[in-house]
Parts: structure tokens; C-alpha cells; sequence
């Protein structure tokens, strides 16, 4: 087993009033929603992310792959679409531990009867 995190799935409810600052982007939240199967929260690493929660590229804490980010008011660009599938660097050695389940961060489940 190794070791992870939770965070609070968010809703439209939970917008800033600058993520709702203009009528476009109530739509594309309720959109990206929908297609993340209502599985979204914000990065803690960068709270104006909005992402996936159902992938990380983290296995032991949230850092999404992909999402939404509102800009300012003024931007020609008021929500854009985030893509880190690059940023994930795991050498194969490492890959090949988490696959075989001896990496060194994992510890054994125990099973109390």
C-alpha cells in the first residue's frame, strides 16, 4: 500500500466570484464537470487549477494532469484548458517498482481479524 491524500471535490457553488466573473464560464465548469464525472477539485499546489480528481500525476497526492484555470476578467482567454501529461517524470526504474509493488515508498497492509 502507499501511502495518499483526500481533498474536498468542489461544485459550482464553490466558485470565486471572479471564476463566475463573466456568463461563459458557469457553462464550461458545468461541461468539464460532467466529462470528469463530477470528480473535480482544485491542485493544492495551485488552487486557480480546477482538475480531473480521478488523475494525478502523483499516485500519493493530488497534482492534476489535466483542467481548467479562469483567468482575469480582461483576459482574451477567460477559462483555459490545462495539460500537464508532460510533466510527469518517473524514471522506469521507478515505473517498473510501482507496476511490481515493491517501491520503496509502499509498506505492507496489515489485516487485523
Amino acid at each position: 500500500m502507499r501511502e495518499g491524500g483526500s481533498l474536498p471535490k468542489i461544485s459550482a457553488e464553490q466558485l470565486t466570484p471572479t471564476e463566475l466573473a463573466a456568463d461563459e464560464r458557469l457553462p464550461v465548469f458545468v461541461r468539464f464537470a460532467h466529462f470528469s464525472d463530477g470528480w473535480i477539485a482544485r491542485s493544492p499546489s495551485e488552487p486557480a487549477l480546477i482538475g480531473d480528481a480521478r488523475y494525478s500525476l502523483d499516485a500519493s497526492a493530488f497534482e492534476p494532469i489535466w483542467g481548467i484555470r479562469y483567468n482575469e476578467a480582461a483576459a482574451s482567454v477567460p477559462v483555459e484548458w490545462v495539460s500537464r501529461t508532460r510533466n510527469r517524470r518517473l524514471g522506469l526504474g521507478d515505473l517498473w517498482s510501482e507496476i511490481k509493488g515493491c517501491h520503496p515508498a509502499y509498506r505492507p497492509i496489515i489485516v487485523e481479524h
